[in-house]
């Protein structure tokens, strides 16, 4: 009889030796899988949600100083997309003079055209191209790539004739009033393309994207866009 209990507690032992074995390599199994699997991916997940409010708000607060709100990137995700509520944006604006003459002799008799305009030159960036904030997943520095600067407009605000004389039968025409105004235009565009207009227009736009960026702690670097070709 002894023996026969014996035997059946010990046969109840290994069993529930077996049952808590497996119970523990269960509960091992789980825990790892929650180490390995689980807690990266809610870290993930949170990381990610914090990452997109922070997109958000970074696209907010560019969209509401520049009228138009950038591609924010992480890790190649795209959590914003650019949109624009203007076709271009001018960053740098500058006045200048410029005066064109023109003197032409026929038979000895000699026409002059001097004429004055007042311009409007403005520099900026196209925003039908790419415009990016990328966040670095391990830093948290913003890497912002703006398009290439521009010359956007030179726009005539004032034009005066100061000198505007016939010769004794060389005559001034409508067409070489309109042929100096032309010259005087393109005259004023090669002056602009060859300033450091669009290299100020640059300087101000990071400026201001730095001050605007930098306020919640950010650090903000600028990729170098290709500049282009002088008209």
């Amino acid at each position: 009889m002894d023996r026969r209990f014996t035997a059946a507690s010990a046969s109840r032992f290994a069993i529930l030796l077996t049952v808590c074995g497996a119970l523990l390599l269960l509960i091992g199994a789980l825990t790892v899988r929650y180490i390995v699997v689980d807690l990266p991916a809610m870290v993930a997940q949170r990381t990610m949600h914090g990452a997109a409010d922070t997109a958000r708000e970074i696209a907010t607060q560019v969209a509401a100083a520049f009228q138009v709100q950038p591609k924010v990137v992480l890790g190649g995700r795209i959590l914003v997309a650019q949109r624009s509520e203007v076709l271009k944006l001018v960053t740098l604006e500058q006045s200048l003079t410029e005066r064109q003459r023109l003197d032409e002799s026929w038979l000895h008799s000699t026409k002059t055209l001097e004429i004055e305009g007042d311009f409007v030159i403005r520099a900026g960036f196209d925003l039908a191209k790419p415009f990016v904030v990328e966040i670095d997943e391990s830093s948290g520095v913003l890497r912002v790539t703006l398009p290439p600067a521009e010359i956007l407009a030179t726009d005539l605000q004032d034009v005066r004739f100061l000198h505007d004389e016939d010769g004794l039968w060389n005559r001034l025409t409508a067409d070489d009033r309109e042929r100096a105004l032309r010259d005087l235009r393109l005259r004023v565009a090669r002056r602009a393309a060859e300033s450091d207009l669009r290299d100020r227009a640059r300087a101000s736009a990071e400026k201001r994207l730095t001050d605007l960026l930098s306020r919640d702690g950010h650090t903000v670097t600028f990729q170098t866009g290709k500049r282009s070709k002088a008209p």
